[in-house]
């Protein structure tokens, strides 16, 4: 089942796909779309405001169903002014490459040093006009990490400027310098996979079975038919099944496509 993630970042898509590799799904990015994204003002207070424009966005534009993620950073004991909150590679109004938000961090860290840091992450997920899922809450957010001054040396990954700079708060050793799965479970946050297992649409969209719950009605002894209600109370119990019946269809071959 094909589910687009609304970014065009490669590493995060990347991250993103071995995430939820587990869940069955094929995750595909913008790139992989024949137009061009459109452009979306993320000018939203909190990382949740932000992943509901680019989610919204993207699903009037492709019609499909579609998901976005959006990240604030959060520092401890530093001037509010300063926080980066929502616009992380944004600052005095100038969109920051990769080599440039290292050097922005770690001129923070030289003047106030190490900073303890966090993320706060959020979600959306949008199936149809009428089945809009999201999340942002504390099972999403990182635990506290360390920037420092001085970057890990000789390794940079593109699309993660700040790994260079981040460090594990409880060995003081350097993202990079952990063993694979004690960074991932440091730099990401495991909520991510716990939010897409509860959507039962994503799995097995397993309304569709209950279509033939109005033929075995029809074949029911009258006894059991009498258990179920009235003539019109059955109607009405087909007809609710009938509304679960479609839009597991819908999100079947939509999710096919």
């Amino acid at each position: 089942m094909k589910l687009l993630y609304g970014t065009g970042n490669p590493a995060k898509l990347e991250v993103m796909r071995e995430r939820l590799s587990g869940l069955n799904l094929e995750i595909i990015g913008l790139t992989d779309m024949k137009e061009a994204p459109p452009q979306v003002p993320e000018d939203g207070s909190t990382p949740l405001e932000n992943a509901r424009q680019k989610a919204l966005a993207y699903f009037e534009a492709y019609g499909r169903p579609v998901f976005s993620c959006d990240s604030g950073l959060y520092f401890e004991g530093v001037p509010e002014e300063i926080q980066p909150g929502v616009h992380v590679r944004t600052v005095g109004g100038k969109y920051l490459t990769d080599e440039e938000m290292r050097a922005y961090y770690a001129g923070l860290a030289e003047k106030y040093g190490d900073l303890k840091a966090y993320y706060k992450n959020a979600v959306c997920l949008v199936l149809d006009k009428e089945h809009v899922f999201e999340r942002m809450d504390a099972g999403l957010e990182s635990g506290l990490f360390l920037i420092t001054a001085r970057p890990c040396a000789g390794i940079r990954h593109r699309g993660f400027p700040l790994d260079s700079l981040s460090k594990d708060i409880r060995t003081g050793k350097y993202f990079y310098d952990l063993e694979e799965t004690k960074m991932d479970q440091t730099a990401v946050a495991d909520g991510f996979v716990s939010f897409f297992k509860k959507i039962p649409s994503l799995g097995q969209c397993a309304f569709w079975p209950i279509g033939l719950l109005p033929l075995a009605l029809a074949f029911f002894p009258k006894g059991m038919r009498r258990a179920l209600g009235t003539s019109r109370q059955q109607s009405l119990y087909i007809a609710v099944f009938g509304k679960l019946i479609s839009f597991g269809r819908e999100c079947r071959e939509s999710l096919a496509q």
